[in-house]
Parts: C-alpha cells; sequence; structure tokens
C-alpha cells in the first residue's frame, strides 16, 4: 500500500506534500507522487508538444522534490501525466486504483460558488467518486 498526493508546484499542492510525507512516514507506507500536467482546452498541437519539451523541467523540479522528501525518511515514488482539466480526477483515482493507495491527499484553495461552479474543483470531484480516505489540505489562510 501506499500513499497518493497530487502535485503541481502550488502552494497548495506543497503544503499537500508535506501533509503526505507525514502520513506516509507515521504510516511506514511509500509515498507517489502525481503532477498531472494540465494543457488548456484550446491547445493546438503544436503547443501541446511545445508543453512536452517542457517535460524535462517539470521532471526535475519533481526529481528535486523526492530528493527532499527521501533525505526526511520517507520512500518516494513520482509520476508525471498530461492531460486536459476534466481528466484529472479521473487519472488520480485511476491511479489510487492501480497502486492500491490506502489515501489520497490533495491540496485545495477555496473559491467562491460561482468560480466553482465555472471552473469545477479536481479535489472535490475527487472526493465525491472514491472510496479511499481522501486528505483535503487547504491553503494557508495567507495563501489566498
Amino acid at each position: 500500500m501506499t500513499i497518493l498526493v497530487g502535485y503541481n508546484a502550488s502552494k497548495e499542492s506543497e503544503r499537500a506534500v508535506i501533509e503526505a510525507a507525514v502520513a506516509a512516514r507515521a504510516r511506514g507506507v511509500p509515498l507517489h507522487v502525481l503532477w498531472f500536467h494540465i494543457h488548456a482546452a484550446g491547445d493546438s498541437f503544436r503547443q501541446v508538444e511545445r508543453d512536452t519539451h517542457e517535460w524535462v523541467d517539470l521532471q526535475e523540479t519533481l526529481d528535486a522534490l523526492a530528493d527532499k522528501l527521501r533525505e526526511s525518511g520517507v520512500e518516494v515514488r513520482t509520476e508525471l501525466r498530461h492531460g486536459l482539466k476534466p481528466q484529472a480526477a479521473s487519472v488520480i483515482l485511476d491511479l489510487a486504483d492501480e497502486i492500491d493507495a490506502q489515501m489520497i491527499v490533495l491540496g485545495w484553495r477555496p473559491r467562491s460558488r460561482v468560480t466553482e461552479a465555472v471552473l469545477g474543483g479536481v479535489a472535490r470531484e475527487v472526493l465525491q467518486r472514491t472510496k479511499r480516505p481522501v486528505l483535503s489540505v487547504p491553503a494557508a489562510s495567507g495563501d489566498g
């Protein structure tokens, strides 16, 4: 078993990784960090291809994060995937099934009801669709 945490270099996801690392260390299980890179719905093939070339930078950031976590005593696996925002929750849930995650950890930031209705929320969708425990880590009050 393992703990799955969603990451995207935001303050919310950085806080989620910290909480997930604490939980993994306490349970003596590995931490699986997923970075789902979101493309804009209107991106051309050329833009998606350009984004894919930037994966080297994303992977280096993910590797540096994994190194810090390992230094703190956490066994870490990382994964970088990409797609459109509506796919994000499904990717998280499918990966949770693949790795038999005992818990999913996600960061989130409070939004107005209107913003949430228009943009939707990956964390909300995961919460609604999973049977696994989910630790939702809110943004710090000053992170707004």
